[in-house]
């Protein structure tokens, strides 16, 4: 099971934690980066419900089967948790307000713990924190309460306050190579299979187990349909962006309905864009490789950095319609033939 191996990219992080907890040495708070579905997630549930087990494996992941592991809930499941030391942070709306700090983070730091001798809070994604949320939670990482340590993970490290990177530890993770990725999904799934799937996960290993598990490979596939139906004139740019703003990647073609904690686990509006960014690459790709004329590769390069600025927009003010309908047109406008 995933659970019971740390992944190659994931190691040296996972050894820091390990030996800075057995010699007392953890910072009280750690700012984790990366992009989604590199893991970021999956190595802060396994150290905090390592660190709460009660007989952890010889590499400190949890047993999962003495009486911490068992009231522990996954977070795909956080309408459940109940593990009174761990206390995890994230919900669906797009901003982490004042109220959900004081309430789920700094009233927490001041209880004793039931299990160990640790409370273990996480904030997800951290940079949803608004301005006054972050203000209140700066008290807490100046004075820590003793014997807590408090996890941040960040998509996105740029749209925290300076004031929070720079109270906490910072790992960022590092980004596995094609064959590292491929090699550790094929112990999960065929090798083709395996290719398909990180192809549709952006090249990020997680996230691309996390479709394959959730029958999500496919909605890429529809995805692409889609998209190509608007490049080749079949479909409208407004009637793809309409389809596709809000839909979730798990009911999409299954007609099954989702929580508000389970859709965090659908596809993001972001990797939609990163697939509409793939295209354009390609199209730069091909473009470039057939000998295109220069009018006509600058056209693509001109819908790349649309598609980037785009991006930028939507993470945010995020505007799902408009921003999917914009992409659209980026793309339509490097696929159409160069005037003169």
């Amino acid at each position: 099971m995933l659970e019971k191996q740390i992944p190659a990219w994931l190691e040296p992080i996972w050894k820091q934690w390990r030996i800075a907890y057995r010699e007392g040495r953890l910072p009280h708070a750690v700012l984790v980066t990366g992009p989604s579905g590199i893991g970021k997630r999956w190595l802060v549930e396994m150290f905090v419900r390592g660190i709460q087990c009660r007989a952890p494996t010889e590499q400190g992941l949890p047993c999962d089967q003495c009486p911490s592991c068992k009231q522990y809930v996954s977070y795909h499941h956080l309408e459940r948790k109940s593990h009174p030391d761990i206390d995890w942070l994230t919900i669906g709306r797009y901003s982490i307000g004042i109220g959900d700090i004081r309430d789920q983070i700094i009233q927490r730091l001041t209880l004793k713990a039931n299990y160990g001798h640790m409370r273990l809070l996480v904030i997800e994604p951290a940079e949803r924190m608004t301005r006054a949320a972050s203000n209140a939670l700066l008290k807490s990482l100046e004075e820590p309460p003793p014997d807590t340590m408090l996890f941040l993970i960040s998509h996105q490290p740029g749209r925290l306050l300076a004031t929070i990177r720079s109270r906490c530890q910072r790992y960022a993770l590092p980004e596995p190579d094609a064959e590292q990725s491929q090699a550790w999904l094929s112990e999960f799934m065929p090798p083709e299979q395996a290719k398909s799937a990180l192809q549709a996960g952006g090249g990020m290993p997680m996230r691309a187990l996390q479709m394959q598990q959730d029958d999500q490979v496919d909605f890429r596939n529809e995805f692409e349909q889609g998209l190509t139906d608007v490049l080749e004139g079949r479909q409208s740019e407004t009637a793809f962006a309409s389809a596709w703003n809000v839909t979730p990647a798990r009911g999409k073609a299954r007609g099954k309905k989702t929580g508000s904690e389970e859709a965090q686990e659908d596809i993001s509006m972001d990797l939609r864009l990163v697939w509409m960014m793939d295209r354009a690459v390609e199209d730069i790709r091909s473009k470039v490789a057939e000998k295109d004329s220069a009018l006509s590769i600058r056209a693509a390069l001109q819908a790349y950095r649309e598609l980037l600025d785009i991006r930028a927009r939507e993470a945010i003010i995020p505007a799902p319609q408009l921003n999917l309908e914009a992409a659209c047109l980026a793309l339509t406008g490097a696929a159409q033939p160069p005037a003169g």
